[in-house]
């Protein structure tokens, strides 16, 4: 059993933003077991010579003893609209390889792509992403969210995103947005329009 995951971009055979990867792999290993590890998330990983063209994921699962890890050929899918479903007391602090709670959340999507979760009245996250709201010219993502992303953090590092307390009110405060994970490439040019999240 592997309660725990990483999911890391490798492209043309380049590991993706490892760093990120590796102090999220620490914190969540360390709040989750009490200690710190005895292994690194990427110590011993060789990646396949059919793997090093193109967009790649890397999946590493692991417990307080050993990982296992796969390789898939990547392919993103395309996501336009959101439906914001409403979970008070929905958990996902760490990348639970169990995600059974957003999975029966993310079936009340109805005829949209996705699902924006709502949690004591502050936007969080999508099933598979976190989320950037463009303000003007300025890209915000949710202080509330439920897991803190790689990408999220990068880009609050680099000063690209702001973190704001964002609720259904204030969604016409916004022109659009953006999803990001490991897997996702964040363009401060590109948006979806607001008006693609449904009520």
């Amino acid at each position: 059993m592997f309660p725990l995951f990483e999911t890391i971009c490798i492209m043309d055979g380049d590991i993706q933003h490892a760093e990120y990867h590796e102090v999220r792999f620490l914190r969540s290993f360390l709040k989750f077991y009490g200690t710190s590890p005895s292994f690194s998330l990427l110590q011993g990983i060789t990646i396949p010579n059919t793997y090093k063209k193109g967009t790649v994921k890397l999946k590493i699962c692991y417990n307080q003893y050993n990982k296992q890890y796969e390789f898939s050929t990547y392919a993103p899918k395309k996501i336009t609209t959101l439906k914001v479903v409403e979970d008070n007391v929905i958990d996902y602090d760490l990348k639970f390889t169990d995600r059974s709670p957003l999975t029966q959340l993310w079936q009340e999507r109805g005829d949209c792509d996705d699902i924006i979760i709502l949690k004591n009245g502050l936007l969080t996250d999508t099933y598979f992403a976190n989320i950037a709201f463009l303000e003007g010219e300025q890209w915000v993502t949710p202080d509330s969210c439920l897991l803190q992303g790689t990408c999220r953090q990068r880009l609050l590092d680099q000063g690209i995103l702001i973190e704001q307390k964002i609720t259904l009110a204030s969604l016409q405060n916004y022109s659009g947005f953006q999803l990001m994970n490991a897997m996702l490439t964040f363009s401060p040019t590109f948006y979806i329009p607001i008006e693609n999240i449904k009520l």
